[in-house]
């Protein structure tokens, strides 16, 4: 995945709970 308005690489890790909620992670790498 890569975020082209930022230009910058950008790695998306979504992360489902037990309670239902998602959280998404986003992992910037140089």
């Amino acid at each position: 995945m890569c975020n082209h308005l930022l230009h910058i690489p950008v790695e998306s890790v979504t992360i489902e709970h037990p309670t239902g909620e998602s959280v998404t992670i986003l992992n910037y790498r140089p």
